[in-house]
């Protein structure tokens, strides 16, 4: 969203979501390549909602994980920034 990467945890007390608030830190690893990243929880309820705002339009396979957990009903970009409120979105930066 406008450049930034984030992570949104669908369920906020899930181990990960727990584990990156307390170590503020992780690696993002796919296949053979690694990176090392900074995880900061987004607070700001304008930007929290519209990183899960975009959610449906940047992620659409992980719009039935959302489905199955009863956020949401379906792929509405409107219906994922209702329920920002309930999950924990996670800004992702290079370490300084």
């Amino acid at each position: 969203v406008d450049g930034r990467l984030y992570v949104i945890a669908a369920l906020p007390q899930a181990d990960w979501a727990r584990n990156a608030r307390a170590a503020g830190e992780g690696v993002l690893a796919y296949g053979r390549h690694r990176r090392r990243v900074t995880l900061t929880e987004v607070t700001d309820p304008g930007l929290r909602r519209a990183v899960v705002r975009a959610f449906p339009t940047e992620v659409p396979h992980g719009v039935p994980f959302f489905v199955r957990l009863g956020l949401v009903k379906g792929g509405d970009p409107d219906e994922f920034a209702g329920v920002a409120d309930r999950v924990a979105v996670f800004e992702l930066t290079d370490p300084a």
